[in-house]
Formats: C-alpha cells, sequence, structure tokens
C-alpha cells in the first residue's frame, strides 16, 4: 500500500508499517527464519539513529556495528551517482 513499505535484501526482509517516512515500528525477518520486532516511541523519526550515535559516543567507539563506515560510503555514493544522472 501507499503508506507502507517493504525493501528485501539477501539476508532478509524489513517490513516498515503505517506512516513508513516517520516509522513506529518495523520488522525484520531473516532468512533463517529469525524475526525481530522493533518500536519506536520517539516522536523524531532519526531518534534511532540519534541513540544509536550517543552510545557509540558514551561507550568510545569509533564505528557502528550496524551501520559501518564503509557501507555508509557506498550509500552516499550511491545517491551522488543518482543525483548526477
Amino acid at each position: 500500500s501507499k503508506s507502507k513499505a517493504t525493501i528485501n535484501g539477501t539476508e532478509g526482509t524489513i517490513e516498515i508499517g503505517e506512516g513508513w517516512t516517520t516509522p513506529h515500528e518495523y520488522k525484520v525477518s531473516y532468512r533463517d527464519g529469525t524475526v525481530d520486532e522493533v518500536k519506536i516511541e520517539d516522536e523524531n523519526w532519526l531518534g534511532y539513529e540519534l541513540e544509536a550515535f550517543i552510545e557509540l559516543v558514551e561507550t568510545g567507539q569509533m564505528e557502528s556495528k550496524i551501520m559501518p563506515y564503509q557501507m555508509s560510503l557506498e550509500i552516499q555514493k550511491t545517491i551522488e551517482s543518482i543525483y548526477s544522472e
């Protein structure tokens, strides 16, 4: 539907419910059958990113295991290539 989103990847599927641009919950289904359901209580749609960043700073980590630097760099390159077309 218009208000839901599904992302399919090599390791599984992410299903984002109503209001996918400002999600309050999503479900990650892995190919091995494992399912993680996540609820976001923060009204700020980037709240989860902010929480992850704060945790990195507080624990002295330089890179996220969830979103490593190389992955961020590849995403940025993809975005730049889209805009350059």
